[in-house]
Protein backbone atom coordinates (compact mmCIF):
# COMPACT_ATOMS: atom_id res chain seq x y z
CA UNK A 1 0.00 0.00 0.00
CA UNK A 2 1.20 3.26 -0.96
CA UNK A 3 1.86 5.84 1.82
CA UNK A 4 1.54 9.29 1.01
CA UNK A 5 3.10 12.53 3.06
CA UNK A 6 2.16 16.20 3.08
CA UNK A 7 4.98 18.97 4.66
CA UNK A 8 4.04 22.07 5.47
CA UNK A 9 6.85 25.19 5.66
CA UNK A 10 8.22 28.03 4.75
CA UNK A 11 11.40 29.75 3.06
CA UNK A 12 12.92 30.67 6.49
CA UNK A 13 13.08 26.66 6.94
CA UNK A 14 16.92 25.63 6.28
CA UNK A 15 16.72 23.24 3.57
CA UNK A 16 18.85 20.74 4.86
CA UNK A 17 17.12 20.41 8.14
CA UNK A 18 14.41 18.85 6.70
CA UNK A 19 16.71 16.10 6.92
CA UNK A 20 15.27 16.32 10.93
CA UNK A 21 11.72 14.54 9.02
CA UNK A 22 13.61 12.23 6.77
CA UNK A 23 12.86 8.68 9.07
CA UNK A 24 9.06 10.55 9.30
CA UNK A 25 9.03 10.06 5.57
CA UNK A 26 11.01 6.73 4.57
CA UNK A 27 8.10 4.65 3.49
CA UNK A 28 6.53 7.30 1.56
CA UNK A 29 5.94 6.55 -2.10
CA UNK A 30 4.33 10.21 -2.21
CA UNK A 31 5.45 13.47 -0.79
CA UNK A 32 3.88 16.62 -1.04
CA UNK A 33 5.97 19.70 0.25
CA UNK A 34 2.85 22.77 0.60
CA UNK A 35 4.86 26.36 1.17
CA UNK A 36 4.08 29.72 1.20
CA UNK A 37 6.63 31.01 -1.24
CA UNK A 38 7.48 29.03 -4.63
CA UNK A 39 10.55 26.45 -4.23
CA UNK A 40 13.25 26.60 -6.98
CA UNK A 41 14.12 23.71 -8.95
CA UNK A 42 17.38 23.77 -7.38
CA UNK A 43 15.65 23.32 -4.09
CA UNK A 44 13.22 20.27 -4.75
CA UNK A 45 16.10 18.78 -6.33
CA UNK A 46 17.70 19.47 -2.72
CA UNK A 47 14.93 17.81 -0.96
CA UNK A 48 14.80 14.64 -3.46
CA UNK A 49 18.90 14.24 -2.12
CA UNK A 50 17.73 14.09 1.02
CA UNK A 51 15.18 12.14 0.82
CA UNK A 52 16.44 9.85 -1.54
CA UNK A 53 13.47 9.96 -3.62
CA UNK A 54 11.35 12.20 -5.60
CA UNK A 55 8.77 15.03 -3.85
CA UNK A 56 6.32 17.20 -5.63
CA UNK A 57 5.72 20.65 -4.75
CA UNK A 58 2.99 22.77 -4.98
CA UNK A 59 2.35 26.69 -2.89
CA UNK A 60 -0.50 27.84 -1.14
CA UNK A 61 -1.63 29.67 -4.24
CA UNK A 62 -1.96 26.65 -6.02
CA UNK A 63 -5.25 25.71 -4.33
CA UNK A 64 -6.64 29.53 -3.56
CA UNK A 65 -8.82 31.58 -6.49
CA UNK A 66 -8.76 35.24 -6.83
CA UNK A 67 -12.17 35.31 -5.06
CA UNK A 68 -11.15 33.21 -2.36
CA UNK A 69 -7.99 35.91 -1.76
CA UNK A 70 -10.57 38.78 -1.47
CA UNK A 71 -12.58 37.23 0.93
CA UNK A 72 -9.71 36.34 3.28
CA UNK A 73 -9.03 40.08 3.86
CA UNK A 74 -12.64 41.18 3.47
CA UNK A 75 -13.79 38.65 5.89
CA UNK A 76 -10.95 39.45 8.08
CA UNK A 77 -12.09 42.91 8.33
CA UNK A 78 -15.47 41.89 9.63
CA UNK A 79 -14.14 40.01 12.54
CA UNK A 80 -11.01 42.65 13.32
CA UNK A 81 -11.33 46.12 11.96
CA UNK A 82 -9.70 47.95 15.64
CA UNK A 83 -6.27 46.24 15.71
CA UNK A 84 -4.46 46.34 12.63
CA UNK A 85 -2.22 43.12 13.94
CA UNK A 86 -5.01 41.19 14.88
CA UNK A 87 -6.53 42.28 11.35
CA UNK A 88 -3.27 40.64 9.66
CA UNK A 89 -3.22 37.68 11.96
CA UNK A 90 -7.11 37.02 10.95
CA UNK A 91 -6.52 37.17 7.12
CA UNK A 92 -3.46 35.01 7.36
CA UNK A 93 -5.79 31.85 9.54
CA UNK A 94 -8.89 32.52 6.87
CA UNK A 95 -6.30 31.68 4.61
CA UNK A 96 -4.31 28.86 6.27
CA UNK A 97 -8.31 26.92 6.88
CA UNK A 98 -9.24 27.54 3.07
CA UNK A 99 -5.94 26.35 2.15
CA UNK A 100 -6.14 23.02 4.83
CA UNK A 101 -9.30 22.09 3.70
CA UNK A 102 -8.71 21.91 0.01
CA UNK A 103 -5.43 20.30 0.16
CA UNK A 104 -7.30 17.57 2.60
CA UNK A 105 -9.97 17.38 0.20
CA UNK A 106 -6.85 16.21 -2.68
CA UNK A 107 -4.08 14.32 -0.90
CA UNK A 108 -5.06 11.75 1.51
CA UNK A 109 -2.08 11.72 3.53
CA UNK A 110 -0.70 9.04 6.37
CA UNK A 111 2.19 11.56 7.44
CA UNK A 112 0.78 15.46 8.24
CA UNK A 113 3.77 17.25 9.42
CA UNK A 114 4.34 20.97 9.55
CA UNK A 115 7.69 22.51 9.99
CA UNK A 116 7.59 25.98 10.16
CA UNK A 117 5.02 28.88 11.85
CA UNK A 118 5.82 31.94 10.55
CA UNK A 119 5.97 33.72 6.81
CA UNK A 120 2.14 33.48 6.37
CA UNK A 121 1.77 30.18 7.62
CA UNK A 122 -0.67 29.99 11.17
CA UNK A 123 0.94 26.29 12.95
CA UNK A 124 -2.49 26.47 15.15
CA UNK A 125 -4.82 25.47 12.00
CA UNK A 126 -2.64 23.17 10.52
CA UNK A 127 -2.61 21.46 14.56
CA UNK A 128 -6.10 21.35 14.84
CA UNK A 129 -6.55 19.03 11.60
CA UNK A 130 -4.06 16.65 13.09
CA UNK A 131 -0.85 17.71 11.71
CA UNK A 132 2.29 17.57 13.67
CA UNK A 133 4.79 19.55 14.70
CA UNK A 134 8.75 18.60 14.18
CA UNK A 135 11.23 21.95 14.83
CA UNK A 136 13.58 22.36 11.79
CA UNK A 137 16.70 24.87 11.99
CA UNK A 138 15.34 27.86 10.66
CA UNK A 139 16.95 31.50 9.24
CA UNK A 140 15.12 33.21 11.75
CA UNK A 141 13.77 32.40 15.25
CA UNK A 142 11.05 34.57 16.78
CA UNK A 143 10.17 34.44 20.33
CA UNK A 144 6.90 36.27 20.10
CA UNK A 145 4.78 33.12 20.16
CA UNK A 146 6.31 31.39 23.48
CA UNK A 147 4.30 31.63 27.01
CA UNK A 148 7.11 34.00 28.71
CA UNK A 149 6.30 36.33 25.78
CA UNK A 150 2.61 36.27 25.56
CA UNK A 151 2.02 36.27 29.29
CA UNK A 152 4.42 39.79 29.21
CA UNK A 153 2.68 40.90 26.25
CA UNK A 154 -0.82 40.33 28.22
CA UNK A 155 0.44 42.29 31.09
CA UNK A 156 1.99 45.25 29.09
CA UNK A 157 -2.20 45.29 27.87
CA UNK A 158 -3.34 46.01 30.87
CA UNK A 159 -4.49 50.11 30.41
CA UNK A 160 -1.54 51.83 33.63
CA UNK A 161 1.03 49.15 33.34
CA UNK A 162 1.22 50.21 29.14
CA UNK A 163 0.47 54.18 30.22
CA UNK A 164 3.42 53.51 32.81
CA UNK A 165 5.29 51.54 30.19
CA UNK A 166 5.06 54.33 27.49
CA UNK A 167 5.99 57.02 29.61
CA UNK A 168 9.18 54.75 30.83
CA UNK A 169 10.43 53.88 27.26
CA UNK A 170 9.88 58.02 26.05
CA UNK A 171 11.68 59.01 28.92
CA UNK A 172 14.52 56.53 27.89
CA UNK A 173 14.54 56.42 23.86
CA UNK A 174 16.68 58.60 21.89
CA UNK A 175 14.74 61.69 20.58
CA UNK A 176 13.88 60.94 16.55
CA UNK A 177 15.20 63.93 14.75
CA UNK A 178 13.53 62.53 11.48
CA UNK A 179 11.16 65.88 11.87
CA UNK A 180 10.55 68.52 9.56
CA UNK A 181 8.60 72.23 9.64
CA UNK A 182 7.28 74.18 7.04
CA UNK A 183 4.77 77.15 6.01
CA UNK A 184 2.49 77.14 3.24
CA UNK A 185 -0.41 80.39 3.00
CA UNK A 186 0.74 81.59 6.72
CA UNK A 187 -0.20 77.75 8.31
CA UNK A 188 2.11 75.87 9.92
CA UNK A 189 3.11 72.11 8.65
CA UNK A 190 5.32 69.29 10.46
CA UNK A 191 6.57 66.44 8.76
CA UNK A 192 7.16 63.49 11.14
CA UNK A 193 9.25 60.62 9.69
CA UNK A 194 11.81 60.36 6.43
CA UNK A 195 10.21 62.40 3.38
CA UNK A 196 12.10 60.21 0.66
CA UNK A 197 9.05 58.87 -0.69
CA UNK A 198 6.45 61.96 -0.67
CA UNK A 199 9.38 65.13 -0.55
CA UNK A 200 9.96 65.52 -3.76
CA UNK A 201 6.27 65.68 -4.64
CA UNK A 202 5.44 68.69 -1.99
CA UNK A 203 5.73 71.99 -2.99
CA UNK A 204 6.55 73.46 -0.08
CA UNK A 205 10.04 74.03 1.80
CA UNK A 206 10.74 72.05 5.11
CA UNK A 207 13.76 72.51 7.43
CA UNK A 208 14.93 69.67 9.58
CA UNK A 209 14.08 70.78 13.22
CA UNK A 210 15.39 69.62 15.92
CA UNK A 211 13.51 71.65 18.86
CA UNK A 212 10.43 70.24 16.99
CA UNK A 213 11.66 66.79 17.83
CA UNK A 214 12.02 67.60 21.11
CA UNK A 215 8.37 68.99 21.67
CA UNK A 216 6.79 66.21 20.03
CA UNK A 217 9.40 63.96 22.28
CA UNK A 218 7.91 66.06 25.28
CA UNK A 219 4.24 64.92 24.07
CA UNK A 220 3.52 68.61 23.36
CA UNK A 221 1.48 69.69 20.63
CA UNK A 222 0.05 72.21 18.86
CA UNK A 223 -3.99 72.37 17.58
CA UNK A 224 -5.09 72.09 14.40
CA UNK A 225 -5.96 75.78 13.65
CA UNK A 226 -2.11 76.81 14.38
CA UNK A 227 -0.39 73.92 13.48
CA UNK A 228 -1.20 70.26 10.80
CA UNK A 229 1.32 67.65 11.38
CA UNK A 230 1.94 65.30 8.39
CA UNK A 231 3.61 62.00 7.56
CA UNK A 232 3.69 59.36 4.97
CA UNK A 233 1.51 55.90 4.65
CA UNK A 234 5.11 54.13 5.34
CA UNK A 235 6.29 56.46 8.30
CA UNK A 236 3.04 56.88 9.70
CA UNK A 237 4.28 54.38 12.32
CA UNK A 238 6.39 57.22 13.86
CA UNK A 239 3.02 59.79 14.32
CA UNK A 240 2.59 60.20 18.86
CA UNK A 241 -0.11 62.98 18.29
CA UNK A 242 -2.85 62.17 20.12
CA UNK A 243 -6.02 60.91 18.88
CA UNK A 244 -8.03 64.04 20.04
CA UNK A 245 -10.28 66.45 17.71
CA UNK A 246 -7.89 69.12 18.66
CA UNK A 247 -5.23 67.73 16.57
CA UNK A 248 -5.04 66.92 12.61
CA UNK A 249 -2.54 64.92 10.86
CA UNK A 250 -2.76 63.85 7.17
CA UNK A 251 -1.03 60.89 5.81
CA UNK A 252 0.34 61.03 2.39
CA UNK A 253 -0.05 58.49 -0.07
CA UNK A 254 3.70 57.37 -1.34
CA UNK A 255 3.42 54.97 -4.16
CA UNK A 256 0.37 54.05 -6.25
CA UNK A 257 -1.89 51.55 -5.04
CA UNK A 258 -4.23 49.02 -6.42
CA UNK A 259 -7.04 51.10 -7.33
CA UNK A 260 -9.50 48.38 -6.19
CA UNK A 261 -7.94 46.56 -3.25
CA UNK A 262 -9.27 44.31 -0.47
CA UNK A 263 -6.45 45.09 1.65
CA UNK A 264 -8.05 47.65 4.17
CA UNK A 265 -6.59 51.25 4.79
CA UNK A 266 -9.34 52.29 7.41
CA UNK A 267 -6.74 51.45 10.04
CA UNK A 268 -6.23 55.17 11.13
CA UNK A 269 -7.00 57.65 14.03
CA UNK A 270 -10.04 58.95 14.07
CA UNK A 271 -7.56 62.39 13.83
CA UNK A 272 -5.99 61.29 10.75
CA UNK A 273 -6.83 61.67 7.06
CA UNK A 274 -5.31 60.90 4.03
CA UNK A 275 -3.85 63.52 0.74
CA UNK A 276 -3.56 61.69 -2.44
CA UNK A 277 -0.58 63.31 -4.85
CA UNK A 278 -3.79 63.05 -7.84
CA UNK A 279 -7.36 61.39 -8.75
CA UNK A 280 -5.14 58.49 -9.58
CA UNK A 281 -3.89 58.30 -6.32
CA UNK A 282 -7.10 58.71 -4.67
CA UNK A 283 -8.89 55.61 -6.14
CA UNK A 284 -7.87 53.42 -3.56
CA UNK A 285 -9.28 55.15 -0.94
CA UNK A 286 -12.45 56.16 -2.69
CA UNK A 287 -13.24 52.78 -3.38
CA UNK A 288 -13.34 52.01 0.41
CA UNK A 289 -15.38 54.48 1.25
CA UNK A 290 -12.53 56.82 2.80
CA UNK A 291 -12.45 60.61 2.78
CA UNK A 292 -8.86 61.38 0.72
CA UNK A 293 -8.18 65.03 -0.46
CA UNK A 294 -5.55 65.60 -3.01
CA UNK A 295 -2.91 67.33 -1.54
CA UNK A 296 -3.14 71.23 -1.69
CA UNK A 297 0.58 72.08 -2.10
CA UNK A 298 1.23 69.11 -4.04
CA UNK A 299 3.90 69.41 -6.79
CA UNK A 300 1.97 68.35 -10.21
CA UNK A 301 5.43 65.94 -11.85
CA UNK A 302 4.75 65.38 -15.83
CA UNK A 303 6.20 62.28 -17.43
CA UNK A 304 8.69 63.29 -20.52
CA UNK A 305 8.79 61.85 -23.27
CA UNK A 306 11.19 58.68 -23.24
CA UNK A 307 14.44 58.39 -24.70
CA UNK A 308 15.13 56.33 -27.85
CA UNK A 309 16.01 52.88 -27.59
CA UNK A 310 18.70 51.83 -30.52
CA UNK A 311 19.27 48.69 -28.75
CA UNK A 312 18.35 47.38 -25.59
CA UNK A 313 21.63 46.25 -23.41
CA UNK A 314 20.09 46.41 -20.14
CA UNK A 315 16.82 45.22 -18.49
CA UNK A 316 16.12 46.36 -14.98
CA UNK A 317 13.27 44.28 -12.67
CA UNK A 318 11.74 46.25 -9.79
CA UNK A 319 10.02 43.94 -7.13
CA UNK A 320 7.83 45.06 -4.48
CA UNK A 321 7.65 42.73 -1.82
CA UNK A 322 4.71 40.41 0.27
CA UNK A 323 3.57 40.43 3.74
CA UNK A 324 0.29 39.24 5.94
CA UNK A 325 -1.35 42.46 4.94
CA UNK A 326 -3.15 41.39 2.57
CA UNK A 327 -4.02 38.08 1.34
CA UNK A 328 -4.13 39.17 -2.39
CA UNK A 329 0.16 39.33 -2.56
CA UNK A 330 1.16 35.85 -2.20
CA UNK A 331 5.12 35.10 -1.41
CA UNK A 332 4.99 33.02 -3.77
CA UNK A 333 4.55 35.27 -6.12
CA UNK A 334 7.69 37.42 -5.97
CA UNK A 335 9.34 33.50 -6.88
CA UNK A 336 7.63 33.08 -9.58
CA UNK A 337 8.97 36.69 -11.09
CA UNK A 338 12.06 35.62 -10.76
CA UNK A 339 11.78 32.14 -12.64
CA UNK A 340 9.57 33.93 -15.04
CA UNK A 341 12.71 36.39 -15.90
CA UNK A 342 15.05 33.52 -15.98
CA UNK A 343 12.94 32.18 -18.95
CA UNK A 344 13.14 35.79 -19.97
CA UNK A 345 17.31 36.20 -19.98
CA UNK A 346 17.47 32.24 -21.43
CA UNK A 347 16.08 33.71 -24.61
CA UNK A 348 18.27 37.24 -24.51
CA UNK A 349 21.58 36.26 -24.07
CA UNK A 350 22.59 39.31 -25.90
CA UNK A 351 20.87 41.56 -23.18
CA UNK A 352 22.02 41.77 -19.35
CA UNK A 353 18.75 41.74 -16.75
CA UNK A 354 19.57 43.55 -13.54
CA UNK A 355 17.06 42.05 -10.96
CA UNK A 356 16.44 44.58 -7.60
CA UNK A 357 15.18 42.67 -4.99
CA UNK A 358 13.22 45.18 -2.36
CA UNK A 359 14.87 45.67 0.61
CA UNK A 360 12.06 45.14 2.89
CA UNK A 361 12.27 41.67 1.67
CA UNK A 362 14.65 40.91 4.45
CA UNK A 363 12.04 41.35 7.26
CA UNK A 364 11.10 38.52 9.28
CA UNK A 365 7.54 39.15 9.03
CA UNK A 366 7.94 39.92 5.47
CA UNK A 367 9.49 37.53 2.73
CA UNK A 368 11.96 36.28 4.90
CA UNK A 369 15.16 37.16 6.34
CA UNK A 370 17.11 34.99 3.72
CA UNK A 371 14.81 36.01 0.95
CA UNK A 372 17.52 37.91 -1.30
CA UNK A 373 20.42 36.29 -0.55
CA UNK A 374 17.80 32.67 -1.95
CA UNK A 375 16.91 34.67 -5.00
CA UNK A 376 20.72 35.31 -5.54
CA UNK A 377 21.45 31.61 -5.06
CA UNK A 378 19.01 30.82 -7.67
CA UNK A 379 20.18 33.51 -10.21
CA UNK A 380 23.68 32.16 -10.08
CA UNK A 381 22.45 28.36 -10.10
CA UNK A 382 20.54 29.10 -13.52
CA UNK A 383 23.75 28.87 -14.91
CA UNK A 384 23.09 32.34 -17.33
CA UNK A 385 26.14 35.05 -17.12
CA UNK A 386 23.23 37.88 -17.96
CA UNK A 387 20.86 38.08 -14.88
CA UNK A 388 22.27 38.74 -12.21
CA UNK A 389 20.92 40.26 -8.37
CA UNK A 390 21.64 44.53 -8.08
CA UNK A 391 24.56 44.98 -5.83
CA UNK A 392 22.39 48.48 -5.12
CA UNK A 393 20.03 47.17 -2.70
CA UNK A 394 20.41 49.21 0.81
CA UNK A 395 21.53 46.74 3.46
CA UNK A 396 18.67 46.16 6.00
CA UNK A 397 19.11 45.05 9.42
CA UNK A 398 16.17 44.27 12.06
CA UNK A 399 17.63 46.41 14.86
CA UNK A 400 17.17 49.46 12.08
CA UNK A 401 14.75 48.44 9.65
CA UNK A 402 12.96 51.06 7.52
CA UNK A 403 10.39 51.11 5.17
CA UNK A 404 11.43 54.00 3.40
CA UNK A 405 14.64 54.50 1.44
CA UNK A 406 16.48 56.96 -0.15
CA UNK A 407 15.14 57.30 -3.71
CA UNK A 408 18.79 57.59 -4.76
CA UNK A 409 19.19 53.92 -3.81
CA UNK A 410 17.70 53.33 -7.56
CA UNK A 411 19.61 55.82 -9.44
CA UNK A 412 22.67 53.53 -10.00
CA UNK A 413 20.31 50.57 -11.21
CA UNK A 414 18.41 53.20 -13.34
CA UNK A 415 21.73 54.01 -14.75
CA UNK A 416 22.21 53.03 -18.31
CA UNK A 417 18.69 50.44 -17.79
CA UNK A 418 16.69 51.02 -21.17
CA UNK A 419 13.57 49.63 -19.48
CA UNK A 420 12.05 48.50 -16.34
CA UNK A 421 9.53 45.70 -15.47
CA UNK A 422 8.10 45.87 -12.52
CA UNK A 423 4.54 44.50 -10.95
CA UNK A 424 3.30 47.54 -8.90
CA UNK A 425 6.33 49.66 -7.66
CA UNK A 426 6.95 53.29 -7.63
CA UNK A 427 10.28 52.83 -8.92
CA UNK A 428 8.97 52.40 -12.29
CA UNK A 429 7.05 55.85 -12.11
CA UNK A 430 10.75 56.95 -11.19
CA UNK A 431 11.98 55.25 -13.88
CA UNK A 432 9.72 57.34 -16.24
CA UNK A 433 10.49 60.47 -14.53
CA UNK A 434 14.19 60.16 -16.24
CA UNK A 435 12.64 58.67 -19.72
CA UNK A 436 12.65 55.68 -19.46
CA UNK A 437 10.59 53.12 -20.60
CA UNK A 438 8.33 50.81 -18.13
CA UNK A 439 6.21 48.22 -18.17
CA UNK A 440 4.42 46.10 -15.32
CA UNK A 441 4.18 42.82 -15.13
CA UNK A 442 1.82 40.15 -13.33
CA UNK A 443 3.03 36.48 -14.27
CA UNK A 444 0.16 35.07 -11.55
CA UNK A 445 -2.70 35.93 -13.82
CA UNK A 446 -4.31 37.57 -10.74
CA UNK A 447 -5.51 40.95 -10.32
CA UNK A 448 -3.46 43.68 -12.03
CA UNK A 449 -1.97 45.55 -9.04
CA UNK A 450 -0.89 48.31 -11.23
CA UNK A 451 -4.46 48.80 -12.83
CA UNK A 452 -4.71 52.67 -12.34
CA UNK A 453 -1.43 53.34 -14.61
CA UNK A 454 -1.92 50.45 -17.13
CA UNK A 455 -5.29 51.40 -18.16
CA UNK A 456 -3.43 54.80 -18.97
CA UNK A 457 -2.00 52.73 -21.67
CA UNK A 458 0.91 52.05 -20.42
CA UNK A 459 2.62 48.00 -21.18
CA UNK A 460 1.48 45.61 -19.17
CA UNK A 461 2.42 41.71 -19.68
CA UNK A 462 1.04 38.43 -17.93
CA UNK A 463 3.21 35.84 -19.24
CA UNK A 464 7.13 34.94 -20.38
CA UNK A 465 5.95 35.26 -24.25
CA UNK A 466 4.46 38.53 -23.46
CA UNK A 467 7.52 40.16 -22.14
CA UNK A 468 9.32 38.58 -24.86
CA UNK A 469 6.99 39.87 -27.14
CA UNK A 470 7.22 43.44 -26.32
CA UNK A 471 11.37 43.46 -25.97
CA UNK A 472 11.31 42.62 -29.41
CA UNK A 473 9.03 44.76 -30.87
CA UNK A 474 9.92 48.08 -28.38
CA UNK A 475 11.26 49.61 -31.32
CA UNK A 476 8.18 49.84 -34.08
CA UNK A 477 6.22 52.69 -34.88
CA UNK A 478 3.51 51.30 -33.08
CA UNK A 479 4.45 50.65 -29.60
CA UNK A 480 6.51 53.91 -29.54
CA UNK A 481 2.70 55.49 -30.57
CA UNK A 482 1.25 53.91 -27.93
CA UNK A 483 3.63 54.71 -25.52
CA UNK A 484 3.53 58.36 -26.19
CA UNK A 485 -0.09 58.51 -25.65
CA UNK A 486 0.50 56.64 -22.06
CA UNK A 487 2.55 59.71 -21.26
CA UNK A 488 0.55 62.01 -22.30
CA UNK A 489 -2.35 60.40 -20.96
CA UNK A 490 -0.94 60.30 -17.46
CA UNK A 491 0.16 63.89 -17.55
CA UNK A 492 -3.66 65.03 -18.28
CA UNK A 493 -4.23 62.85 -15.05
CA UNK A 494 -1.93 64.94 -13.37
CA UNK A 495 -3.73 68.09 -14.15
CA UNK A 496 -6.70 66.97 -12.86
CA UNK A 497 -8.57 68.68 -9.71
CA UNK A 498 -11.23 67.62 -7.38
Amino acid sequence: MKKNAVLVFSQNLIIDSIANVKREVYDCQNILLLTTHQLFDYEIDEVSKIFEKNVKALTFIDFLTADELVYCDQEAYKKENIDVKRYEDEIKRIKNELVVTKVEKCYSADVKLILCDDLGIDKSVWLKKEYRYVKCEYYHVSGRNGIKRRTKDFIKGVPFVKKYIENKNRKSAPIDEEVYVGYWHDTKYVFIGKMNRVGYRIEMDFVKSYEEAVRLHNKIFENKERCIYLTSLHESYRVSVPNLPQYAVYQIQDGYLPPIYSCYYKFIPDNHSYYAWDVMGERVFKSQNIPVKIMPFRKKIYLPEPKPVEEIKKVLIVASGSGDWTALKNRSDEDRMVQAFIAVAKQFPQIMFVYRCHPVWVHPEHQGVHSIVRVAECLEKSGLGNIKISANIPEVHEQTFTVTYPRSSLEEDLRSADIVFGDHSVSMIDAAMQGILFASVNVMKRQNLFASVTELGFPHCISVDEICHLLNNIKTTEFMEGYFRAISNYNKMTDIED
